[in-house]
């Protein structure tokens, strides 16, 4: 009599290549490492907005090659089918504890945390050197967006292994990516995967997925377009959102690097990208909307003219900004009504960090444009990475718009507020508005007029 199922993956299974799977997957993890180590891709885009991207192509995998392992395992014993109690068997009891134990360490390697942060975590230290925090939120980041997906995602083949090919996962139906890219502009989110869902009803088989691909370019052309003219999506920022919505279709429906690399560059290269291109070219020379601050900006320009030349920015003991306006030439009565209208005008604009590297910006409380820190004007030249502006804008956002002085700062005093009049200089530039938008209140410290914070995705 045989002993009734308990309804839980099969042990015995696991127990029969337990021996051959754990040293297969140790000396994986030792190859990984090494691997990272000298993995000039991943150096070059930890300061770039593709970062996450790479990692999770990078875990993806790492992941199929333990599902290898065990697979070799399995034929190394004579069994050569991998039948419907081996899958959950060695997904549980093998591949699940992989992910959990060894896919957050590659991932902090892979972000670039250093050897000293990386130790004293295996020691369950909670003191870190500071740098690393970047690199171990995007790495916590792209493992708990994968902890959930990471099972689906990965080969599951069905027929013995010596006879799968490429053909039966293609016979499969084309999935819908579980999440979306964070970076697409939030107004048009909702459209945009409507319309790739839509795209997937007309294009079921996955073995159609280039043209899916193809097909979902000239629908975004449009779309993108849209964004270009309201304001919301800066015209050189399009192809690089809409590739990231390919990514995240391929890597739902293709199980290999190499193929997905294949279809987004054949995409890339097709006539419906070059189309796509060409649009959003038409797009930005010819049907640009004036940004929702002009107007108010050319007001404030006319009531004050005659007055001190307001972008030169003043020490920090300069006064309040009614102070300012009081020191023109203008009557007390025009100058009263001038600063009503800047203050409306910065306090119609808000920031809003979303990670280390990018924020959006609200317009009369309407969400507008995600900008990375080279898009906003805060890119060093040099070394393609933030400058010491954007982190000062950025500790800026971390107190709500108020620094009242170098402890709350993080800087000596003389220092930020060299970073403060940069700053001035890209919003003044970025906003088109003449005023200072984080001036120096005596009692007060430094208050930005316009709203700025932090989302609660920085702080995940």
């Amino acid at each position: 009599m045989s002993a009734p199922s308990s309804g839980l993956p099969d042990l015995a299974i696991w127990d029969s290549i337990r021996d051959c799977a754990t040293a297969a997957l140790e000396t994986l993890a030792c190859s990984i490492k090494e691997e990272i180590r000298r993995d000039k891709t991943l150096a070059d885009l930890r300061r770039t907005g593709s970062m996450r991207l790479a990692l999770e192509h990078r875990a993806l995998d790492w992941m199929a090659r333990a599902y290898d392992c065990c697979v070799q395992c399995r034929h190394s014993i004579g069994q050569k089918e991998e039948d419907a109690r081996f899958l959950p068997a060695i997904y549980y009891y093998g591949l699940s504890p992989f992910f959990s134990n060894q896919v957050l360490n590659f991932l902090r390697l892979a972000a670039g945390v250093s050897d000293e942060t990386m130790t004293r975590l295996e020691y369950k230290y909670k003191n870190y050197n500071p740098k690393d925090g970047p690199a171990l939120h995007n790495a916590s980041e792209v493992w708990r967006q994968l902890l959930p997906t990471w099972y689906a995602r990965i080969p599951k083949p069905v027929v013995p292994l010596n006879t799968w090919s490429r053909g039966s996962l293609e016979a499969k139906g084309v999935e819908l990516p579980t999440s979306f890219p964070p970076d697409f502009p939030s107004s048009l989110s909702l459209e945009a995967r409507y319309i790739l869902s839509r795209l997937a009803k007309d294009f079921p088989d996955r073995s159609k997925i280039e043209d899916l691909c193809k097909a979902l370019v000239s629908e975004y052309a449009a779309l993108l377009c849209t964004g270009v003219r309201s304001g919301v999506l800066p015209a050189h920022a399009g192809p690089n959102h809409l590739s990231a919505v390919i990514h995240y279709l391929l890597v739902a429906n293709c199980d290999r690097d190499n193929e997905r690399f294949e279809i987004q560059k054949r995409v890339i290269n097709s006539a419906e990208w070059h189309a796509m291109l060409k649009q959003l070219l038409e797009c930005e020379n010819t049907g640009q909307k004036s940004k929702p601050w002009e107007t108010a900006t050319k007001n404030v320009v006319t009531m004050t003219a005659g007055a001190q030349d307001p972008s030169q920015p003043k020490p920090h003991t300069e006064s309040a900004p009614k102070q300012e306006i009081n020191e023109t030439n203008a009557p007390k009565s025009e100058a009263k009504q001038a600063d009503t209208v800047v203050e409306r005008t910065w306090s119609e604009i808000e920031i809003s960090f979303l990670s280390d590297e990018r924020v959006q910006i609200f317009v009369a409380k309407k969400p507008g444009t995600t900008l990375n820190y080279a898009e906003f004007g805060f890119e060093d030249k040099r070394t393609q990475i933030p400058n010491g502006a954007w982190k000062a804008l950025r500790r800026i956002a971390e107190l709500n718009g108020k620094v009242r002085a170098a402890q709350d700062a993080g800087y000596p005093w003389k220092k930020f507020e060299k970073r403060v009049q940069e700053i001035r200089k890209v919003f003044r530039s970025h906003f088109d508005l003449p005023t200072d938008p984080i001036p120096y209140i005596e009692h007060h410290g430094y208050v930005a007029k316009f709203k700025i914070s932090c989302a609660p995705s920085y702080r995940s």
